[in-house]
């Protein structure tokens, strides 16, 4: 996996950097950092903290934060959560008061000096699980965090919290915001009926689904297939095996 987290140094300017050297873009990227420092007896500390970058190019780099040189004394988790090829990545990065990153006089793409952050652990999902959870949970327009199944996924993977946030956001957006009539709803809606033979009632419930469908697809890079295989599977399929 050929993303890297840096610190570049512009002429004493220290700029938290995430590199994509990958063929392809990657999106809703979001980053979390904590921290913490000892003194004497004291215990100071950073964060947590969520960035939302949105999508790094392929071959290009965005600048996440500004690195205080006060915070270089800190003992430093970074958290990347990002989409690609439908498939959620967690990474995590560690910076020990600069004891353990790559000096670099240039760095990949960034063309500046700095230090490169060694990769910690990495974590891989596939997107269906997310959406699962989703369809599971048929007309919430919030993220269920009274259900069980919500709960042990998030306790798997903690950083999902901030990708639900986001997917639910999208999902008011086609239901009752901005995006409520646009023409990625009805493409979707004429497809499911004229494709897939699903029989959509002008209801609430309906405007739901179709809310999910058009953020998942949009989040997930799903296709129309795939859409319809979701509903059909986590709804129509369910409702039969009932």
């Amino acid at each position: 996996m050929a993303i890297n987290l840096c610190i570049s140094n512009e002429r004493g300017v220290y700029l938290l950097t995430l590199v994509n050297t990958l063929p392809e873009p990657i999106s809703n990227v979001c980053t979390s950092y904590h921290g913490f420092m000892s003194v004497k007896e004291m215990v100071d500390t950073i964060g947590p903290q969520w960035i939302d970058s949105g999508t790094v190019r392929s071959d290009d780099f965005t600048i996440i934060d500004e690195v205080n040189e006060y915070d270089f004394d800190f003992m430093m988790t970074y958290t990347i959560l990002f989409v690609k090829d439908s498939k959620v990545y967690i990474q995590t990065y560690e910076n020990n008061k600069l004891r353990n990153v790559i000096n670099n006089d240039c760095l990949p793409i960034v063309q500046k000096p700095g230090w490169m952050l060694p990769l910690e652990s990495e974590e891989k999902m596939d997107s269906e699980r997310i959406s699962e959870e989703v369809f599971r949970h048929a007309y919430e327009t919030n993220p269920p965090i009274d259900s069980s199944s919500y709960d042990t996924l998030i306790n798997e993977y903690p950083p999902l919290l901030v990708l639900f946030s986001r997917i639910y956001r999208e999902i008011n957006s086609y239901y009752r915001g901005v995006n409520r009539n646009s023409e990625q709803m009805e493409k979707l809606a004429a497809y499911l009926r004229n494709e897939r033979k699903l029989q959509l009632e002008h209801s609430e419930g309906t405007e739901i689904l179709l809310a999910y469908c058009a953020t998942l697809k949009g989040i997930f890079r799903y296709s129309n297939k795939k859409i319809g295989d979701l509903v059909y599977k986590y709804t129509v399929g369910r409702r039969h095996d009932a």
